[in-house]
């Protein structure tokens, strides 16, 4: 039975964090007055042609520069959780498939705070608060370190 449960968290692990990055976004979004026009949790080309493994358009009045970059910052906060979770559960050897299912925002977060591209939530928020890319670079790949050591010490 836990080999098909964790076979299954395996199968929704990318789905759930797409889902939950891009309603993270979109929930900010609405928060600011914006208009969701798609919302497409799933992978697609942009009308650019650039590949993304999801989107959200949006359609906004006037945002200042903290408006926008808590927009793009958002799903750092949920990702933020889950990679603290995912240590705890380690430490608790809590069921593989929760280690799997919390992985995603580990996953989340070091896809979309270490890589940095034209385009992407890193150099949005970056731009949108003015600072270099590679504060919250380090900040990134430090929280991903962190966590990978937090759960190899558990089951050491």
């Amino acid at each position: 039975m836990e080999a098909g449960v964790t076979w299954l968290a395996l199968v929704l692990v990318y789905p759930l964090w797409v889902l939950v990055h891009e309603g993270t976004h979109a929930l900010v979004a609405r928060h600011y007055g914006c208009t969701i026009e798609k919302f497409r949790p799933w992978p697609h080309r942009l009308d650019s042609g650039r590949f993304v493994w999801g989107s959200i358009r949006r359609r906004c009045g006037e945002l200042n520069g903290t408006e926008t970059g808590w927009i793009s910052f958002s799903p750092r906060v949920p990702a933020l959780i889950a990679c603290a979770v995912l240590v705890v559960s380690a430490w608790a050897h809590a069921p593989i498939w929760v280690l799997v299912l919390l992985a995603g925002g580990l996953v989340d977060q070091a896809v979309n705070s270490i890589g940095y591209t034209a385009g992407t939530d890193l150099q949005r928020w970056c731009a949108a608060w003015d600072h270099p890319p590679w504060t919250w670079q380090i900040f990134g790949g430090s929280v991903v370190g962190t966590v990978l050591l937090g759960c190899g010490l558990a089951y050491v």
